[in-house]
């Protein structure tokens, strides 16, 4: 219970140091229930492992600490994969977490090869417990998180079929409002506003992923409130969206990057990457922003120009010969043609 709380209670920093107390202390329980070496504990130390590379300040910040972390995470998953078997549901659950946290890695190479691993975990879950599984279907969302990352459109095209699939039977398992779901609906989100995908889907796609990121920062606001870190990050998510969309959009995505900016700073400190990336993404909407209008003015501007462009020409404008002729023709009579007038043309700058 104290591991659950912890994991599902972990959004700002202070929470996450309660978080940890809540391992050691969980740790520490079983420990003496069994012994340091028994499998409840190895998994717990691995979930630990986890949420320490989730740290604001820790993991994501300095890279020794997230290798000191990565390392207990696999020493601890060996020692529960050699007592549990590898086909246990806590082996395949933090295979799944390992292979998840490695997709920060760049390298093609690496990435190919943790597609293939998390593939043959998912095949493994429904094998064993099928593909409706609680398990199944978060070893697959890591799947599909895994596949949001890498290069290639048709892995995109991918994670996109899966994360609809998952956010379906999450919604029908824990409800839509449910964080679970909400995680899964704000990674379909963003991965509509991908190049890739936004340029094949038009407008309607990139109008569904800022629909259902609102969905999912009023969810995270509603049951974390709008100053957690994982709120923080999907209103980061939503003014970033905002700005690719541009146009119209650009004033929504400055106002809301401009309250985010000072509850980033408070909770997280100056030096945090994700208030350094909300800081990124404001100036460059503010730039944007700025050109919109100024496009937008010069436009108006334009419009007026050439509507006292393109006012009716007044009968005291015309040339007196072009008067005469329209009234030759009103009156029925033939107009007369002045000498030459079949080699010159009256351009429109002279009618005007």
């Amino acid at each position: 219970y104290r591991k659950q709380f912890a994991m599902h209670h972990s959004a700002t920093p202070d929470e996450f140091r309660t978080a940890k107390s809540l391992f050691e202390d969980a740790v520490e329980g079983f420990t003496g229930m069994y012994s340091s070496n028994h499998a409840i504990v190895h998994t717990l130390n691995a979930d630990r492992a986890r949420l320490l590379m989730m740290e604001p300040g820790n993991g994501q910040d300095d890279p020794s600490k997230s290798r000191e972390a990565f390392i207990m995470l696999g020493t601890s998953l060996e020692s529960v994969a050699a007592q549990l078997g590898e086909r246990h549901r806590d082996v395949l659950r933090l295979k799944a977490v390992m292979y998840a946290l490695s997709s920060k890695e760049t390298a093609a190479c690496v990435h190919e090869s943790l597609k293939v691993n998390l593939l043959r975990l998912l095949e493994l879950a429904t094998e064993q417990f099928g593909k409706n599984h609680t398990l199944t279907i978060w070893i697959n969302y890591k799947v599909a998180c895994h596949l949001k990352l890498m290069p290639r459109p048709a892995d995109q095209l991918n994670a996109k079929h899966r994360l609809e699939s998952i956010v379906a039977a999450w919604a029908k398992k824990f409800g839509r409002s449910h964080l679970k779901t909400a995680g899964a609906i704000g990674n379909l989100a963003t991965l509509l506003a991908h190049p890739n995908l936004a340029n094949t889907g038009g407008q309607n796609q990139r109008d569904r992923g800022l629909k259902l990121m609102r969905e999912v920062v009023a969810a995270h606001t509603e049951q974390l409130g709008s100053t957690s870190i994982t709120t923080l990050l999907h209103r980061n998510d939503l003014g970033h969206m905002l700005s690719i969309a541009g146009g119209s959009h650009y004033e929504e995505a400055s106002a809301i990057l401009t309250e985010l900016l000072p509850d980033c700073l408070r909770l997280l400190g100056d030096n945090n990457p994700i208030t350094s990336t909300v800081r990124e993404n404001l100036a460059t909407v503010t730039a944007n922003l700025e050109h919109h209008i100024d496009m937008r003015d010069h436009f108006e501007r334009g419009k007026v120009t050439q509507s006292a462009a393109v006012e009716p020409l007044q009968e005291d404008s015309l040339p007196k010969q072009l008067r005469a002729q329209s009234s030759d023709n009103t009156d029925g009579g033939q107009a007369t043609q002045p000498e030459g007038a079949d080699l010159v043309r009256t351009s429109s700058a002279e009618l005007c």
